[in-house]
């Protein structure tokens, strides 16, 4: 993610950025969002980096520029992001409007105005204080609800977990507490509710570090207060299937199968995957690969920033590079959170250490029949539960539908991924039957993620979007048509099975479709890895009443490189291996490819590079196979010479095990083991 922000010349921080009316109303008049957006994240990075420059370096010279943020953030006509206003209200409303963003702005005054009021003027924090109470808490102590406490997804998390966190740093009224805390304990109900059975976040691994990781940030600050322990009560294994789902989704080094609005290679804090760990909430989890940065999270939320500093820890990074932690057995770790100072608790880096166990012998699935897979983990679990070899992983997730598979071959990680569900789920993409073919840190056959959001891509203009129509996935489309949206537009999952080579997964995809012809549509997907790679048989079966053009599209951000011999028409190419596609001959096919130009989620340009392999079907059944050849380069180095072979989650060759340092936050609280580069990045974060 490139090193620490450049320094300006001159000393002390830049002054916050304005927020103007002309990018405040562009959401309203051209659904443009990133033109208001920008300033107002940079305003918060600057809180963040100011409040932990004086929390952890104790500059008092810094306190000034603190103490003028603080009231320029008092000062901003609303806390909420104007894509989430209603409309029709007015300025009144706009300012008490409890979104994601106000939610979190209130906790992140909350916290930092108590935890470091002697460097802050009393008038500043009476402010501070008072804007709370106008913007959100006041709101929420009315009897009506929000509408994201019925909302079954990271918004009833965020904004609950935000919520009650600002009640307990901030509220001395205890039936005030109370009533709030009610409210975010019930959101948060809510929020589990929207899981199914195999802890699945059909959003994507993004998404579940952003509403679960605000799920487990309120659940330790409750803890710490109360001694009610939602991690483990009535919820626990269901919270424990939940904790789990990016093992399932992971893919190697610090790659994930998107699905939906999710990035590929999202930032995972590092202080929620620690503490899963610390209280042995999952069994599994995926690796922590690189030191955490003050720019993981381009939001820069104060709960994730200084939950990682409370509870992460160089022992997360230690160990064989790359391979997930995995902790088994024995009761969660006692409450260990360190003193408060004016009602805000400063949780222990890391708490007593569990006793030391060791057991051997091979995991379950974890989620479904995830079945007898050879190198499932096997290893030891020790103080401070630490990586444990696994080498290998499938996972079935059977109320998502979801499909995973990664070995490494010759070194290098080489998974599959493929999905079925329906086209209603939260940040739906019409992606059923949509699959991944990912090599050595790069999906060749990929999934394109989010686009920028904008209000049309929440609208009716969404599908319009290649990132989450049809026309941008790897699905057949009929007569040049895709699948339509909606919860009815299901896939049907009529055979999975787990094998010690491989996996294999049949959908039925009839619904996702209205074609007048079409009579059913079955996808079969039979993946098994080899010597030097992996084979994935992909079959499609249409029948039809009426003749019918089928198209077979395949989606990658790598040039598509077309031949001409008819039985590999097309290969990707990767830094570690390639893929090459192979049609089995007796049908003509009409091969075509495109690249389009895309808009991707920060704004930035980019390029989707589609191929299209058309045939048209006269009445009848019809069986359409391709087959796709995954081949692993076996000697060599990179081809951009900064990258090592990778394991399924070494890191980068240029970046060791992260250092650490000892400081003290606050006035008799508890020593805290800081990455040094969260710090660094934070400290050069206060003149960017």
């Amino acid at each position: 993610m490139g090193g620490p922000p450049r320094r300006r010349r001159g000393r002390g921080p830049r002054r916050p950025p304005p927020l103007r009316f002309r990018e405040f109303a562009a959401f309203r008049e051209r659904g443009d969002r990133l033109g208001y957006e920008r300033p107002y994240f940079a305003r918060r990075r600057q809180l963040a980096a100011l409040a932990l420059t004086v929390l952890v370096d104790e500059r008092p010279e810094q306190a000034t520029a603190l103490n003028d943020l603080v009231w320029a953030v008092c000062d901003e006509h609303t806390w909420a992001l104007p894509a989430h206003l209603a409309p029709d209200d007015g300025p009144a409303a706009h300012t008490r409007c409890v979104d994601l963003f106000a939610a979190e702005t209130a906790h992140a005054l909350a916290e930092v105005t108590r935890l470091l009021s002697p460097a802050l003027h009393p008038e500043v924090t009476a402010r501070a204080h008072a804007e709370i109470r106008r913007r959100v808490v006041e709101p929420m102590l009315e009897p009506r609800s929000q509408p994201w406490e019925s909302w079954r997804h990271n918004w009833s998390a965020v904004c609950g977990g935000a919520v009650g966190m600002t009640a307990l740093a901030l509220l001395d009224d205890e039936r005030e507490r109370a009533a709030l805390l009610a409210r975010a304990t019930r959101a948060q109900e809510v929020f589990l509710s929207g899981f199914g059975a195999d802890g699945a976040c059909t959003e994507g691994v993004g998404y579940w570090s952003y509403g679960f990781g605000y799920f487990v940030y309120f659940a330790e600050t409750l803890r710490d207060h109360t001694g009610q322990d939602l991690l483990t009560g009535a919820h626990g294994d269901h919270v424990r299937r939940i904790a789990e789902f990016p093992a399932a989704a992971w893919l190697g080094g610090g790659h994930f199968a998107n699905f939906a609005d999710s990035p590929e290679e999202p930032a995972l804090p590092a202080g929620l995957l620690c503490r899963l760990r610390q209280r042995r909430v999952a069994r599994s989890l995926p690796p922590l690969t690189t030191p955490p940065r003050l720019e993981d999270d381009p939001c820069y939320r104060w709960a994730p920033l200084t939950r990682t500093l409370c509870w992460a820890t160089d022992e997360a990074f230690a160990g064989p590079a790359g391979h997930p932690a995995t902790t088994r057995g024995g009761g969660p770790a006692a409450a260990t959170s360190g003193p408060t100072t004016d009602g805000a608790v400063v949780p222990d880096a890391c708490g007593d250490p569990p006793e030391r166990t060791t057991e051997t012998g091979r995991e379950g699935g974890g989620r479904g029949d995830a079945g007898e897979v050879p190198g499932r983990a096997t290893g030891e679990t020790t103080g401070a539960p630490g990586p444990v070899v696994t080498e290998a992983g499938t996972w079935f997730l059977p109320a998502a539908q979801w499909i995973t598979d990664r070995r490494p071959v010759l070194g290098v990680p080489v998974a599959f991924a493929a999905k079925g569900g329906h086209n209603d789920e939260p940040h739906n993409h019409n992606d059923l039957g949509h699959f991944l073919l990912h090599v050595g840190g790069e999906s060749l056959l990929a999934d394109l993620g989010s686009p920028e959001y904008t209000r049309d891509y929440f609208g009716p203009g969404r599908y319009r979007v290649l990132h989450a129509s049809s026309e941008g996935h790897s699905v057949p489309l009929l007569d040049g048509t895709g699948q339509l949206p909606g919860a009815e537009r299901r896939a049907v999952v009529l055979h999975h099975e787990q094998r010690r080579d491989g996996v294999r997964l049949t959908l039925d995809l009839t619904s996702a479709y209205d074609h007048p012809a079409l009579l059913a549509l079955h996808r079969d997907l039979d993946w098994r890895h080899t010597e030097d790679g992996g084979r994935l048989l992909l079959t499609d079966t249409v029948e039809v009443a009426g003749d019918c053009a089928v198209t077979e599209t395949f989606v990658s951000r790598h040039r598509v490189r077309t031949g001409t011999d008819p039985t590999e028409p097309a290969h990707w190419r990767g830094r570690h291996g390639r893929v090459g596609l192979r049609v089995p001959p007796g049908r003509s096919w009409t091969v075509d490819d495109d690249e389009v130009r895309t808009v991707e989620h920060d704004g930035s340009p980019g390029v989707a590079r589609r191929l299209h392999l058309t045939t048209t079907l006269p009445p009848g059944i019809h069986d359409l196979p391709v087959e796709f050849t995954v081949v692993v380069d076996r000697a060599g180095t990179p081809a951009d010479g900064g990258t090592a072979r990778q394991g399924l989650g070494t890191t980068r060759t240029t970046r060791g095990r992260p250092g650490c340092r000892v400081v003290r936050t606050v006035k008799s609280a508890p020593e805290i083991r800081v990455p040094a580069g969260l710090i660094d990045t934070a400290r050069h974060g206060t003149r960017s």
